[in-house]
């Protein structure tokens, strides 16, 4: 099992810039709904895996989502003070998840799986994510799966055009950052496909936008 893809400070920074915030803040809130948890009870337990900066927990609390968990391994403390935040953090691994079986109604990592180093350690957090959910509970992931469109896409942010504006140059820099785990992950998206569809999970969908799939999976 490979380790676990470890960012750069510059990627943390330009991760941070206010462009790609406002961006994320613009678009998180449709993703979330395309994969149903925003139907999930307000007493419901969520955890967030990579959970990073908690955006994704401060639009589910917004929604008067009561029970959040956020798991990272970041530099600093995410998601301000906690008097700020409205979710608790907790320093974790993706593959080696703190928490007693049967913990959790929902499960979600959004654009992570390819930061983790791999199929074995997205398996292994399939794995651990199916142990902390309760019977019934659901796994939601979020991430890009690989296509000509999101291949196009890419180059151009390799290309003069993607300085034009402030969110492209911004974009352009995170993506030079991860630009080799990033091919290397799609490059392996059959492998990962099969893997989503022969789970341990009862029943799973799986929907795909221009860019990224949608996946929730019911222990």
């Amino acid at each position: 099992m490979n380790a676990p893809r470890r960012e750069s400070q510059a990627w943390h920074h330009v991760y941070r810039s206010e462009a790609l915030t406002k961006r994320r803040w613009a678009t998180h809130s449709k993703k979330l709904k395309r994969t149903g948890i925003l139907d999930a009870a307000r007493e419901d337990r969520i955890l967030d895996i990579c959970c990073g900066e908690g955006e994704m927990l401060e639009m589910l609390a917004s929604q008067g989502m009561k029970s959040l968990i956020g798991a990272d391994l970041v530099p600093g403390y995410p998601g301000g003070g906690s008097a700020q935040r409205r979710w608790r953090y907790v320093a974790s691994s993706a593959a080696q998840l703190p928490f007693k079986p049967g913990t959790f109604d929902w499960v979600l990592c959004a654009h992570s799986l390819h930061h983790l180093g791999g199929l074995a350690n997205i398996k292994a957090l399939m794995e651990d994510a199916y142990a902390c959910l309760k019977p019934g509970g659901k796994l939601v992931l979020i991430d890009h799966y690989d296509s000509i469109q999101l291949r196009l896409a890419l180059a151009v942010l390799c290309s003069p055009l993607a300085v034009v504006t402030p969110y492209t140059r911004a974009f352009r820099q995170q993506y030079l950052e991860e630009k080799e785990f990033m091919y290397d992950y799609l490059d392996h998206w059959p492998q990962l496909f099969d893997l989503l569809g022969h789970s341990k999970f009862s029943a799973f969908s799986l929907k795909k936008g221009l860019l990224f799939f949608y996946y929730t999976a019911q222990k």
